[in-house]
């Protein structure tokens, strides 16, 4: 499986590289709990980031819902590095496809 390392996040002495499959993958399918046990961010900040950037959502079911793993991570990138956010969930797909290296 083909990853990119998106960013480093260094707090309490732990680095943490955020990983995401390049395009090539598949969507994982990941609920806000499990993205944010991931992101190590508490889960209400990445249901605000799902809800203020409209992270594609793969799957509802009752009040559960399944968001793109990729997107979601995409997010998170964007916002520790002090980057904007593509306002779509296809604008975020491209920046992955740029940061992807060349074959």
């Amino acid at each position: 499986m083909g990853l990119l390392a998106l960013g480093r996040l260094v707090a309490g002495g732990h680095s943490h590289v955020w990983e995401v499959p390049s395009m090539q993958e598949r969507s994982e399918r990941i609920t806000i709990a499990d993205a944010a046990k991931r992101l190590r961010k508490p889960e209400p900040t990445v249901r605000v980031w799902a809800s203020r950037y409209r992270a594609r959502r793969l799957l509802k079911y009752g009040k559960t819902a399944w968001y793109d793993w990729n997107d979601l991570a995409t997010i998170a990138r964007c916002l520790h590095l002090g980057d904007p956010v593509p306002a779509t969930p296809e604008a975020r797909d491209e920046l992955r496809a740029s940061l992807r290296p060349a074959a």
